[in-house]
């Protein structure tokens, strides 16, 4: 369960985000030793970063900030 207040403001979060996937322990592991797992967190680091690069084209602001927030943690949070 993903509950960072940082992400968003307060009076924008009222549900907590939920990203919680059961997914058996087979699976898991075939998918952790394969290269299907690396392929998908390198694309996940290249979609992140071409994001935050065209978010740097708007005014700095809030909004800016939040998605580029949301970027980072969820880039980081699915690296791990």
């Amino acid at each position: 369960m993903i509950q960072n207040k940082n992400i968003l403001p307060a009076n924008v979060l009222e549900k907590t985000l939920s990203t919680v996937i059961p997914v058996n322990e087979n699976t898991k592991s075939k998918l952790q030793h394969s290269r299907v797992a690396q392929k998908m967190k390198d694309s996940a680091n290249s979609y992140g970063n071409e994001a935050l690069k065209s978010l740097q084209y708007f005014p700095s602001s809030d909004a800016r900030s939040c998605l580029e927030n949301l970027v980072t943690h969820l880039v980081v949070l699915r690296s791990k």
